[in-house]
């Protein structure tokens, strides 16, 4: 879709000035790792606004900062952006996931709130659940930590009956709005239109300037060799490594 583009991992602290972005360059964030990682801080990509570099959010971590700083600069797109930003969805945990490394193929041990909201509006819309059973499911899914977050387990704690049959059908016919999203951010950069920001971003100000002296040389240095992570057997039950939004 893009083929100039430079794929990534999950972004983290540090990693936006590490790219070596130069002014008119695009970056566009899609997933971010947390938890057991710092990560992306504000600062950092209003330095990359502030150098002219057009930083464009969607999907995940990245539609989470570009929710909060749009009136900064930043560009969104996508459905979780566009309820983010109008207050639909609040907690940080919408779009939290765990899979594993990236050599499996980051395998996903369980989804993210927003998917299984579309999910079960499309089970809805298909006649496979009832209204109020989604609305339970939803409930319950909020209620659940985020690293919990399977079919199995939210349908157990209804007792729903032939629940693993329904699990079934609700993983056959899962949404991944978050892709989805991506998809939005990526074409719409090709075809050069501007989302949701108030560009350019705000001017210099101390704070921004002294973080800036502080952090841009340590960032952009190169990185120390990160410890090697315990793997994670690949079941869906197994303790996963990554918890990246």
């Amino acid at each position: 879709m893009v083929p100039n583009a430079e794929v990534v991992p999950p972004i983290s602290f540090g990693d936006a000035l590490r790219y070596g972005l130069k002014p008119g360059d695009t970056l566009l964030i899609v997933d971010g790792l947390f938890f057991q990682h710092p990560p992306v801080r504000h600062k950092e990509l209003l330095t990359l606004i502030q150098d002219g570099v057009r930083v464009v959010g969607s999907s995940s971590m990245g539609a989470l900062r570009a929710a909060e700083l749009h009136p900064f600069g930043m560009e969104g797109y996508g459905w979780v952006f566009d309820n983010y930003r109008n207050g639909y969805l609040e907690a940080d945990d919408e779009v939290a996931m765990v899979h594993g490394e990236p050599e499996d193929g980051y395998p996903v041990f369980v989804d993210a709130l927003v998917n299984i909201r579309q999910t079960l509006a499309r089970a809805v819309e298909t006649g496979l659940l009832s209204a109020q059973l989604a609305a339970d499911l939803v409930e319950t899914a909020g209620r659940t930590p985020f690293t919990m977050r399977t079919w199995d387990r939210l349908l157990a704690a209804l007792e729903v009956p032939e629940r693993s049959c329904l699990a079934k059908q609700l993983t056959a016919s899962r949404v991944d709005i978050k892709h989805a999203d991506a998809v939005v951010a990526l074409r719409n950069i090709v075809d050069g239109q501007d989302g949701v920001a108030t560009r350019p971003g705000p001017p210099p100000t101390v704070w921004s300037v002294r973080w800036k002296q502080r952090w841009e040389p340590r960032c952009r240095s190169p990185s120390p060799p990160a410890p090697t992570p315990t793997r994670a057997p690949p079941s869906a039950s197994a303790t996963p490594t990554s918890y990246p939004c």
